[in-house]
């Protein structure tokens, strides 16, 4: 008898080991009901319940109440219609010291870094300011457009900007394909025939009303 029970016990330690080596697979029936009903997070509004009623109100309206944070970017070249967008740079770069929300950059350079710029502010809104000829009346021009994916080749649509051009149209064709869906505001500057008749307190006024609208110290 006692035998038969060693026997019995070294048997069932022995299968138990057995299994150990080939565990049962998962029940494919509880894994599919698993992903179909994964665990829901909370959305923010419920969030945001759950921060005031623990206490939190200042922090949630403090978090709500944040200001857009806006990104003007100056595009210009070596021409006197250029500089003059420059020395509004440097203008606009002094001013938006006072403004905690409001980033300066040059965007005077390759649309990879300009999105890397965009990438890095996150900002909430996008302002380029640039002098463009299009037979218009001279003057200060704003638009917005958003940009929009493009269905042309990317490098097509790269290379302008890559090869050197710091016109706003290559700028803009090559963030179609970088940042599509970004909407930007746009400054341009329709310089006369005669440069020397400048319109840099136009383009001034215009810029103290972005920095005053904007700014939210």
């Amino acid at each position: 008898m006692r035998i038969i029970k060693l026997a019995a016990r070294a048997y069932a330690s022995w299968n138990k080991f057995i299994e150990s080596l080939f565990p049962e697979p998962p029940n494919p029936l509880e894994q599919k009901i698993y992903t179909l009903n994964p665990p829901k997070e909370p959305d923010l509004a419920t969030m945001i319940q759950e921060l005031k009623n623990t206490g939190h109100q200042d922090l949630v309206e403090k978090i709500l109440s944040r200001p857009p944070k806006v990104l003007v970017g100056f595009l210009y070249d070596l021409s006197e219609p250029g500089e003059l967008i420059y020395d509004t740079y440097g203008y606009t770069f002094q001013k938006a010291q006072e403004c905690p929300n409001i980033t300066v950059e040059d965007f005077s350079t390759d649309a990879l870094t300009v999105n890397d710029i965009i990438a890095r502010e996150k900002p909430d809104k996008i302002i380029i300011v640039t002098a463009k000829r299009r037979q218009r009346p001279p003057g200060i021009y704003t638009a917005q457009t958003t940009l929009q994916a493009t269905q042309e080749n990317p490098a097509e649509m790269l290379r302008a900007s890559l090869e050197g051009s710091l016109d706003i149209d290559a700028l803009l064709d090559a963030l179609r394909v970088l940042a599509p869906g970004r909407i930007i505001s746009i400054i341009e500057y329709e310089p006369p025939e005669d440069a020397t008749q400048g319109l840099k307190e136009q383009l001034i006024q215009v810029i103290n009303r972005i920095l005053q609208e904007e700014c939210q110290k």
